[in-house]
């Protein structure tokens, strides 16, 4: 699969990525300090939309590895290579599987790379808080309201709400 080029790199590659785009982050490129670099992706861990990032391929493998140290080997992502020229490639994944498969290509260092990391996954205190504040909402409006209202005031997915919400009347 490609994409037509474009004006931007970072739209070009979250058409093809596969990870949701219904709320995305620009991050650009991460400082060069590695200490800055830490600081930087446990600052953005907890976005909950797509996370963008410009690399160099001097350094796409150090990123990746504190990537996962930051935000974990099973948080979805792709990288993009070389978007709409002759050597295109995508690796797709986790972002272990995807780190392992850069690191692998003999090709994998060369040319200009986008990273994207899907949504931050719900920790159980955002659980807890989206079902909390669901059950305050019932008995006052509609089902549907309660899950527009929560997504909202939580900030949080309305699919990811509204999924746990339909979780909620199974138990009951």
């Amino acid at each position: 699969m490609t994409v037509a080029p474009g004006a931007s790199a970072a739209l070009a590659a979250l058409t093809l990525a596969g990870l949701p785009t219904d709320a995305f982050f620009f991050a650009g490129f991460l400082p060069n300090s590695a200490g800055q670099r830490r600081a930087r992706l446990e600052a953005l861990k907890e976005v909950p939309g797509t996370l963008v990032f410009y690399e160099s391929p001097r350094r796409v493998v150090r990123t990746l590895a504190l990537m996962r140290a930051s935000m974990g080997d099973e948080r979805s992502c792709c990288v993009a290579r070389e978007l709409t020229k002759l050597h295109e490639t995508h690796y797709r994944g986790t972002l272990a599987e995807v780190a392992q498969a850069v690191a692998d290509d003999p090709f994998g260092e060369a040319g200009e790379f986008v990273i994207l990391l899907g949504p931050a996954p719900a920790t159980a205190a955002a659980t807890g808080e989206i079902q909390r504040v669901l059950a305050l909402l019932a008995p006052h409006v509609s089902r549907r309201t309660a899950i527009d209202l929560t997504a909202s005031l939580l900030e949080r997915p309305r699919n990811e709400v509204y999924a746990l919400a339909l979780r909620a009347q199974d138990d009951e």
